[in-house]
């Protein structure tokens, strides 16, 4: 799939843009890609990422279920000929900037305290509603 800019977008709704179109994913993937934004490392090992997603579920429950949904997300990536996530054997991190699409959460991060009207104007127009307010949760264990 190719035509335009590449966005991923975790405010508000999250959707994956290519263009004007929105592109289907599994809604974890959402989840995963701001976890690893919010990590200081940009990457977490499979263990903790299970831990986090799937606190509910004893470790190897918790393994085999990001297992499955990390394999979903490979063949989507495939199918999209796209690079959301780097997954490997012991981890999971995000690409590097040359080849991932454009995130806002990215963007917010390294923005400062605005100055003027101008920078002011650039925050709003980046905040289209709450980090992936999409997404239902049951307290702290996300559903998506």
């Amino acid at each position: 799939m190719d035509g335009g800019r590449r966005s991923l977008l975790l405010f508000g709704n999250s959707a994956l843009q290519w263009g004007e179109e929105t592109v289907a994913v599994p809604q974890k993937v959402f989840v995963l890609s701001a976890l690893l934004r919010l990590a200081f490392d940009r990457r977490a090992p499979r263990t903790t990422l299970a831990a986090w997603m799937y606190e509910e579920a004893h470790q190897s429950g918790a393994l085999a279920n990001l297992r499955q949904l990390l394999l979903r997300i490979q063949s989507r990536q495939a199918e999209l000929g796209a690079e959301l996530l780097v997954i490997t054997r012991a981890e999971v991190r995000l690409p590097r900037p040359a080849t991932a699409p454009f995130c806002d959460l990215d963007r917010f991060m390294t923005l400062g305290v605005p100055k003027d009207a101008s920078e002011l104007a650039a925050l709003g127009a980046l905040y289209r509603g709450d980090l992936m307010e999409n997404l239902a949760g049951c307290g702290e264990t996300l559903s998506a």
